[in-house]
């Protein structure tokens, strides 16, 4: 994110959007991503070099699984400061819970976030080296997160409108309601 300038605002809406259709596409042949992160999200330039960011590619399906599934299976790989932010957000939510789709809509959340900003979530919310950051440490920034979530959630709708605000808004509330009653709200 950080090489390239700020693309204008319908460019990284329509990315969001693209985004989320992708996700939910996933979701609804009841499949989990569970490493989905702003590093999992590729863009193949042409020979000038330039990316299109209408045409992102999802990677990062190695931990990838049905959701239905009961059986245990591989943690996703925490190699990215998003990765641990997202880990610790899980850890917070059910400490012994199994990965459940509110976890990927979550990490949209952060998505959305980095994309509005055009920043990653750790200079977003100042943290040092995440990989070195103790769980106290991000527990704080966990707190601050939320309360600092409406005056963000005010600057964001200010900025991209109140549809873009809507989305990061439900994309929150996901992390409270792991049954998915936002998910009609998401296809609108």
């Amino acid at each position: 994110m950080e090489r390239q300038s700020l693309p204008p605002i319908l460019a990284r809406v329509s990315l969001c959007s693209t985004l989320a259709q992708s996700l939910s596409s996933f979701h609804s042949v009841d499949w989990l991503h569970k490493g989905l992160n702003s590093d999992n999200i590729l863009y193949f330039g042409d020979e000038t070099e330039k990316f299109d960011l209408n045409r992102p590619h999802i990677a990062g399906f190695s931990t990838s699984r049905p959701s239905d599934r009961t059986d245990m299976t591989e943690a996703p790989i925490l190699r990215s400061s998003v990765g641990c932010i997202q880990a610790f957000a899980r850890s917070i939510w059910r400490a012994k819970s199994s990965f459940h789709k509110s976890y990927d809509i979550y990490a949209l959340d952060v998505i959305l976030t980095e994309i509005a900003t055009w920043k990653p979530i750790d200079v977003i919310m100042c943290i040092g080296n995440v990989m070195e950051t103790t769980r106290d440490e991000l527990r704080g920034v966990y707190k601050r997160l939320e309360r600092e979530e409406m005056d963000f959630l005010a600057e964001i709708a200010s900025l991209y409108g109140n549809a873009y605000s809507q989305v990061i808004s439900v994309c929150l509330r996901a992390r409270e309601d792991k049954r998915l009653a936002c998910k009609a709200e998401l296809g609108s």
